[in-house]
């Protein structure tokens, strides 16, 4: 008859590190007809996930509240526009309609916030760049980041939409 022994997983010997004067743990003697069974040291929690706020996380989703952001989804929005539709942050709801998708098992792909150039702020851009107005001045008229106005600048530029210059500072 063998016997059944419960070993906590933190009392297993660990893998020895690199270090200089490390001694290897002398190993356990079980006897020989001896079932070793590994047992966890944490139990698995079986209560539903909390928010920092303490709340149960299905909770601070309605029903109605996924059905429309899903909706807007399916209808090609962005996370931001679906964010500000149903009142929430755009990384909450990114990964609420992550896990929809999960539980739908859908391909459909759910878009990042889109950053959209019209034609009237690209307008804004060549004519102030031309004008030879800095970044900064572009991107307080624009209501952009001085960093999106450069990248927009160089792909116009790419474009063949503004003439290269040679000033480095701007």
């Amino acid at each position: 008859m063998s016997m059944r022994i419960k070993v906590n997983v933190a009392d297993l010997p660990k893998p020895p590190y690199t270090m200089p004067n490390y001694r290897y743990p002398k190993p356990v003697q079980y006897p020989e007809d001896a079932v070793i069974v590994r047992v966890d040291a944490k139990p698995k929690l079986t209560e539903p996930t909390k928010d920092w706020l303490g709340r149960n996380r299905k909770d601070l989703w309605t029903d109605e509240m996924r059905k429309k952001a899903w909706n807007m989804i399916v209808e090609g929005r962005s996370v931001a526009e679906v964010a500000e539709a149903v009142g929430r942050g755009e990384m909450a709801t990114y990964q609420e309609l992550c896990s929809i998708r999960r539980e739908k098992g859908s391909d459909i792909a759910i878009k990042p916030r889109k950053i959209v150039y019209t034609p009237e702020v690209d307008a804004v851009i060549i004519r102030m760049h031309n004008s030879n107005r800095s970044y900064m001045e572009i991107s307080k008229a624009t209501g952009r980041t001085k960093w999106a106005i450069k990248a927009r600048v160089n792909y116009l530029r790419k474009h063949g939409l503004i003439a290269k210059d040679n000033r480095k500072d701007r």
